[in-house]
This record gives C-alpha cells, sequence and structure tokens, in this order.
C-alpha cells in the first residue's frame, strides 16, 4: 500500500507519483490476505517477529511505529470495503479498536473505526463473531454512550456519525449473534433511554437497533435473561419505539 502512503504526503512531487502508483493500483485485489495484513500493519505498527516466533522479543530496530493518523485513517477506510477484512482476526478487530480508541485518535480515524465495528458485525464470520462478539459488544458501547469521545459535543458531526454506526452494528449483533444481546439485560433499557437525547442523524439507526433487539427479547425467541411476562412487556416497548410511537 505504498500509494495509500503517498497520497498522505504534502510534498507535490510525492503526490504526483502517488497519482501514477493509484493507477497501477486500481485493479488490487482489496480481499488479498496480504494486502489486509499490511494495511493492518499501517494502523497497529508491526514487528520484525523472527524472534518473538521463537518466544523472545524483537529488537527495537525491528519495530515499526503505528503510521501517521492521515495514513490509519484511509488504511481503515480501505479496510470497509473487504469482506475478507472482516473475518482477518485478530488483525483487523485490533486495528478497529485503535482506530477507536488510540490517544493520539483524531475524530475522523475515530468515524472510521466505528464504520470498520459495523462492518466486522455485519461480515465477519460467525464463529468468529462468537468469540469475540462480547469484546466488540463493550467498544461499541463505549461509543454509544460517548466514552470515545469525552472532547467532542454529543452533537458533533463526528460523535453522532460514530453513534450512527455502533448502532447499525449493534442492529447486526442481533440479528448474527442473538444469544450475546440477550444475556444483557440492560441494555434494552439503556438504548430506551438513548431516544429523549439522541441527535436526528442517529435516531434511524438507533431504531433499526431497537427494532433488532425486540426480536432477541421476543417471547419464544429464546435465550433472554428476562422472565417472559417482562420480556414480552418489552418487546411491546421496544417495538413501539422503533416505529417512534407510543405502545398500544
Amino acid at each position: 500500500p505504498h500509494w495509500l502512503v503517498a497520497s498522505c504526503d504534502g510534498d507535490g512531487a510525492v503526490k504526483t507519483t502517488e497519482a501514477r502508483l493509484r493507477a497501477v493500483a486500481a485493479g488490487t485485489d482489496l480481499e488479498s490476505h496480504a494486502l489486509i495484513d499490511s494495511l493492518c500493519s499501517l494502523v497497529l505498527g508491526s514487528e520484525a517477529a523472527a524472534g518473538a516466533a521463537a518466544g523472545s522479543a524483537a529488537s527495537p530496530a525491528a519495530r515499526r511505529r503505528p503510521s501517521a493518523v492521515a495514513v490509519r485513517t484511509k488504511a481503515v477506510s480501505h479496510l470497509c470495503r473487504s469482506v475478507a477484512a472482516a473475518s482477518r482476526f485478530p488483525g483487523v478487530l485490533q486495528a478497529t479498536f485503535h482506530a477507536l480508541f488510540a490517544g493520539d485518535a483524531t475524530p475522523r480515524l475515530q468515524q472510521q473505526g466505528a464504520a470498520l465495528a459495523e462492518h466486522i458485525s455485519s461480515h465477519a464470520a460467525l464463529p468468529l463473531l462468537d468469540a469475540a462478539g462480547a469484546h466488540l459488544l463493550a467498544g461499541l458501547l463505549r461509543v454509544t454512550r460517548g466514552e470515545a469521545t469525552p472532547g467532542l459535543r454529543p452533537d458533533a458531526p463526528e460523535a453522532v456519525s460514530m453513534r450512527s454506526h455502533a448502532y447499525g452494528a449493534l442492529a447486526a449483533l442481533c440479528r448474527r449473534a442473538p444469544k450475546l444481546l440477550a444475556a444483557d439485560s440492560a441494555l434494552p433499557t439503556e438504548l430506551f433511554g438513548a431516544l429523549r437525547t439522541e441527535e436526528a442523524g442517529a435516531r434511524t439507526p438507533l431504531h433499526e437497533a431497537l427494532a433488532a433487539l425486540a426480536k432477541v427479547h421476543a417471547p419464544g425467541a429464546g435465550g433472554s435473561a428476562l422472565p417472559a411476562q417482562t420480556a414480552a412487556r418489552l418487546t411491546r416497548l421496544l417495538a413501539a419505539s422503533a416505529a417512534d410511537r407510543a405502545p398500544q
């Protein structure tokens, strides 16, 4: 992905060369595991692990720090375009959390991290999603609660976009890993409460997450941590909230 790095360089000659490289790379296979790993290494940094494979630490000279934020942002955006990347664990999951929570992450990088989290939730192989779903869910809830962006106003466009992606990811997890969501009896109340303050730009995916969560807790769905009567009442409330109307 040399053209990706070059595209973030401020030098005019470098950017001209980048344009030529990009033309050559137009047919790049984004489903290639080698390319996916390279993109992840731009986000995370890497170690030449000849010694690490044998159990010893790599020398400081063999380590590469994460790339500049602009490069990481573009790398994550390309991971979002690859279906194969969604199942390239653990690297892509680590890249997601780095983009969301790294100390030097910008709002734009965090937006891309939230988009990648939604991409993983929608496309990762189910066995991988079952194994890592709890970790992914914990990260998504940090986003919906605003814990990932303490320096941003809740109504900032970047913060709204991040929550929108996080709600979309929650809806996908409800469909693809319902047992994971059924085990969290507090989540319906939390999302229901978010309706009162959520910005217009994120309300539609929040409604979709509520509708999907209603199906998870529907009587007879199995796996819900709630008593049947409570689950039935909650299902009506969630379904009504998803439709943005009062329950009958």
